[in-house]
């Protein structure tokens, strides 16, 4: 909210407020709120796209969320500098760019299906609690990430669960005896200005919120290449998971450089 000008100082402890917003589709007494009238009588907008709801000059612009464009004033930075979410560059599918996330879209084994079939996408989603998502999802959140060196490797600071992801170019594969783990182990290559990076030995159970199942035979081949004037970073990630894809998947988004900085995440469960 920061981000869109909405301030800390707006809201204090002990403020009786009034809040819009769209109910939930369960019996927690919750909402997503789009629109907050402050006890100072200054209305925040919460979300983009969202209208006054209280008669008031609405304080909030999420208009940088819908930028098209980045910063082309620093193309010598390339692939290094902060990347930036814009929500007309959510993950698509190359097959049927209008239907992103329609699961029919994605080539599913008869296993993954039953799967998807049982999941509640209310009680089971992965990403209601602050634990951190792992690859491929981590890549889809909507907060910045910055792109550096570090000695041999490269480094990729994620806001989000504040992830760092390390891609290591010195190597081809995951060392013998590697755990595991949500991010997994990122090996790369620089093909010209594009990074190809690929990632094995992910422990994350799942594809998408959506439920999609993720085996521990996944392999990711990621590809981030930066415009020539370095305003925008491009990207495909292709799935290779035997066991819940009948062929690999391609997912393709974008980012921008808005000039952000990455700022704690903090994230607090629900009590």
């Amino acid at each position: 909210m920061e981000r869109s000008g909405v301030q800390r100082a707006y809201l204090k402890v002990g403020d009786k407020v009034r809040v819009a917003g769209w109910p939930p589709i369960t019996s927690a007494r919750e909402i997503h709120a789009t629109n907050l009238l402050t006890a100072a009588g200054r209305e925040l907008i919460l979300f983009r796209g969202a209208t006054p709801k209280f008669g008031n000059l609405p304080t909030g612009n999420y208009d940088y969320a819908r930028k098209r464009e980045g910063d082309r004033s620093r193309p010598a930075l390339g692939l290094f500098r902060i990347w930036s979410f814009t929500s007309v560059s959510t993950f698509l599918l190359p097959e049927d760019i209008n239907t992103a996330f329609n699961l029919n879209t994605y080539p599913m084994t008869e296993a993954a299906r039953q799967s998807v079939a049982k999941f509640n996408r209310v009680k089971d989603n992965p990403t209601l609690n602050c634990k951190a998502k792992g690859m491929p999802m981590i890549m889809e959140n909507p907060y910045p990430f910055a792109i550096s060196k570090k000695g041999n490797d490269i480094q990729i600071q994620i806001e989000e669960y504040d992830l760092l992801r390390t891609i290591h170019l010195n190597q081809n594969a995951a060392p013998s005896g590697t755990r595991p783990s949500p991010l997994g182990y990122s090996v790369g290559r620089m093909e010209g200005t594009t990074l190809v990076v690929t990632t094995t030995n992910i422990s994350y159970p799942w594809f998408d919120q959506a439920g999609v199942p993720q085996s521990g035979q996944s392999v990711m081949v990621e590809r981030f290449t930066p415009t020539a004037d370095g305003s925008r970073l491009d990207y495909a990630v292709t799935v290779t998971d035997p066991v819940n894809f009948t062929k690999p998947v391609t997912l393709n988004r974008y980012w921008l450089d808005l000039g952000e900085t990455i700022v704690p995440y903090n994230c607090r469960e629900r009590k």
